[in-house]
């Protein structure tokens, strides 16, 4: 890695990494260390902060001091309408964002501040939009599915090494 790499991480990857009961933890722990081991930038929306609060209290995740709080802001809200408005999901006079809005912003997010990787769970909404822009050449943030298991060449230039993964067990 050459470069400081950033990701943000969705409601869905949080729970996971937090919840050992989850079937994926271990896949999410492990990206986890790998991220505080690399010093990759782990940033947590607001809108990340709101959804994780409804079911957990999110201070003690915040006081980690392990991610940098990303405020939703008036230029994320613009890309936002404007990623509704690629998908197909809003008219431009106003009609309100689809049900996944929460997702556009996260990904609007990544997008305006040019974050590296999206981290998630969810390869229903957030993966599949995040690819079907990625397609269309509107949106530059890689999603990482943490279903998929763990692959330290995302990170690498598409190289993984036996010692990274080795060392995030």
């Amino acid at each position: 890695m050459s470069k400081n790499l950033s990701v943000l991480v969705d409601t869905s990857y949080l729970i996971t990494v937090y919840d050992k009961n989850r079937p994926n933890n271990g896949t999410a722990y492990k990206y986890y260390r790998y991220f505080l081991k690399n010093k990759i930038t782990m940033l947590l929306s607001t809108i990340v902060i709101t959804e994780f609060q409804q079911g957990q209290p999110v201070a003690d995740i915040i006081n980690s001091g392990h991610y940098i709080i990303l405020p939703f802001n008036f230029d994320d809200a613009v890309k936002a309408a404007d990623i509704a408005y690629n998908l197909g999901g809003t008219d431009r006079r106003g009609d309100s964002m689809p049900k996944f809005e929460d997702d556009l912003k996260i990904m609007a997010q990544a997008e305006f501040n040019k974050i590296d990787f999206i981290i998630t769970e969810d390869e229903s909404t957030l993966a599949r939009y995040c690819k079907k822009l990625q397609k269309a050449g509107m949106f530059d943030s890689k999603v990482i599915v943490v279903k998929d298991g763990f692959d330290a060449s995302w990170f690498n230039d598409g190289q993984s090494t036996l010692l990274d993964e080795e060392d995030t067990s």
